[in-house]
């Protein structure tokens, strides 16, 4: 997922209330719609995207044999209405073309009416939406979100558990492991997992060979020498980056939980932790040893193609993604690109606190389908998921922005079955963890990036600058209600 996936915009608690024009009930006995923050998901959304359209299909239009079958019809001539953010107008096509008159065969007595959403900040957000749609009693019966809000979703009463309805429909072992884990909290199910990208390590090995390297980094050692042996400078410019530095939240978080840490620890704040620190002296490793400060970057790439894709960069960390832009740009290398497993610390330079609870992790981001609280027909709408969530209609909407369909019978069809794909899927089904939920992530990412950045810039010192995160998110994380959670 990462095209890139571009933050989204944070969304205040008083922009919520201004959205609904005062203090706003979630419906009886819910809480109040509390602040959505971004999470690093794609931001796939078309600009020209309605706020909300009905569909209407004729009953005749063809779908597959497994959706039809998928779905018994529980119609009572009812009408749901589902908001889905990650699209754009290929993804409304195809909903127009296949997954509506699947639906429409499948539940011939159910109407479904898409709502086409963005992670943006306009009437169109999925965030002021919501806001004023479960303020209003008229909240969705089916709404997608991001990787990070299954505490939100479970504490302000947004989704119904469905735990039940899953193990009905027998398909609870079919998702991957981390997916579901997704829309999960304090032992509950929430939702239903709709699109993945694990995050791990690519590699050129074309490059790699051309330089006595045999195959990808496996440790926190290796990625910081091979980085400095395929990284060229010339006349204080970089001519070839050996793997990537900087200082991005995401990979820090990868990391950070691969050598036993967490973003929120007991309740607290805790990118400060023996863990945190270590993390954030490597990254301040390799962006020193690799890249020292005063080093021009490399030529910005022509737009649409990455520096990894033109062989400008050896090792990078990202998504599928990664792989799409050479399958499309440099068909050619594709062959060459090797998809190495998440690195950990080695335990040489860079030893864990509790050496062992280091493992290798691939940080997954997945969005998820979720069913509303306040549906007067939710076992209608968990029919329209397991048609939405079938073989076919599943693959088609994954591949639309390359991310892995999170079933595990479904992973190794159409374009996911290449060398390089299944070589993700068995490192996200193997060593996958969901992106940690949390109270907000804008709040977080925003100082974390910042002290990361000043910290593998030397500017300030790496327990200063993650006390400076801590002093931010505790008040932020004791206001949410996460200990009473």
């Amino acid at each position: 997922m990462s095209v890139s996936r571009d933050p989204r915009r944070a969304i205040t608690r008083r922009a919520i209330l201004r959205a609904v024009g005062g203090a706003a009930a979630l419906g009886a006995g819910a809480t109040l719609l509390a602040a959505c923050g971004g999470t690093a998901a794609v931001t796939a959304a078309s600009s020209s995207a309605q706020a909300s359209i009905a569909v209407t299909t004729s009953a005749a239009a063809a779908t597959s044999a497994t959706a039809a079958s998928s779905a018994a019809p529980q119609g009572n001539g009812t009408s749901i209405d589902f908001w889905l953010v990650d699209q754009d107008t290929n993804t409304q096509k195809l909903y127009k073309d296949t997954v509506l008159p699947a639906l429409k065969t499948a539940l011939p007595n159910v109407t479904v009416n898409m709502g086409w959403k963005d992670w943006g900040s306009t009437n169109t957000g999925i965030d002021q939406s919501l806001a004023a749609g479960f303020a209003g009693g008229v909240g969705p019966d089916i709404f997608q979100w991001g990787a990070e809000y299954a505490f939100r979703v479970a504490h302000l009463k947004m989704g119904l558990v469905i735990d039940t309805m899953i193990d009905q429909w027998g398909q609870r072992n079919d998702f991957f492991p981390s997916a579901l884990q997704t829309c999960q909290w304090q032992g509950k199910t929430y939702g239903l997992p709709y699109l993945s990208s694990p995050r791990t390590y690519y590699a050129r090995g074309d490059i790699l060979k051309a330089n006595g390297i045999t195959d990808a980094p496996v440790t926190w050692e290796d990625d910081l020498d091979d980085g400095k042996k395929l990284t060229k400078i010339a006349d204080g410019a970089l001519t070839q980056l050996g793997t990537n530095t900087g200082s991005d939240w995401q990979e820090f978080t990868e990391l950070l939980i691969s050598v036993g840490g967490g973003l929120i620890v007991n309740g607290k704040t805790a990118v400060n932790s023996p863990e945190g620190q270590l993390v954030a002296q490597f990254m301040q490793d390799r962006q020193q040893q690799i890249t020292p400060t005063g080093t021009k970057p490399l030529p910005a790439a022509p737009s649409g193609i990455t520096n990894f894709t033109l062989g400008r960069q050896a090792i990078n960390w990202g998504g599928p993604n990664i792989l799409s832009n050479v399958a499309q740009k440099a068909q050619d290398s594709l062959d060459s690109v090797i998809v190495g497993q998440p690195i950990k610390a080695g335990g040489v330079t860079y030893k864990a606190p509790d050496p062992s609870k280091v493992r290798p992790v691939a940080l997954t981001f997945t969005d998820w389908l979720i069913i509303g609280a306040q549906s007067k027909h939710p076992d209608d709408a968990f029919s329209v998921l397991k048609v939405v969530l079938d073989g076919k209609n599943l693959l088609d909407y994954n591949q639309e922005f390359f991310f892995i369909p999170p079933r595990k019978s479904v992973a190794s069809q159409g374009y996911m079955a290449t060398t390089g794909l299944q070589n993700l899927v068995k490192i996200f089904d193997s060593v996958g963890v969901p992106f940690p939920s949390l109270p907000d992530s804008v709040q977080l990412r925003d100082p974390l990036n910042k002290a990361l950045a000043d910290i593998v810039a030397k500017k300030i010192s790496v327990q200063d600058g993650l006390n400076g995160v801590v002093q931010v998110y505790d008040p932020i994380i004791q206001s949410s209600g996460w200990s009473q959670s």
